[in-house]
């Protein structure tokens, strides 16, 4: 993935990035370089978020806030 594209030093925030779409581009930022953060309202989510992550050798930071919550947001 680092031939097309190199990401190292930059950090990308995904918001829903549990799952689905979002889990796919959080892996495919981690395979470039990029230190990744998730965020989630689920524990059970970000847990399974940090397995599937693992299993590709790669880390992520998670984080628990609403993205839709202003106060949370500067809370995390």
């Amino acid at each position: 993935m680092k031939d097309l594209f190199d990401l190292s030093g930059k950090v990308a925030l995904v918001t829903g990035g549990t799952h689905g779409i979002g889990l796919a581009i959080g892996l495919i930022l981690g395979r470039a370089g990029a230190r990744v953060c998730v965020n989630d309202l689920s524990d059970e989510k970000l847990d399974n978020c940090k397995a599937e992550f693992r299993k590709e050798g790669l880390e992520v930071y998670t984080l628990k806030f609403n993205v839709t919550d202003e106060q949370d947001v500067d809370r995390g």
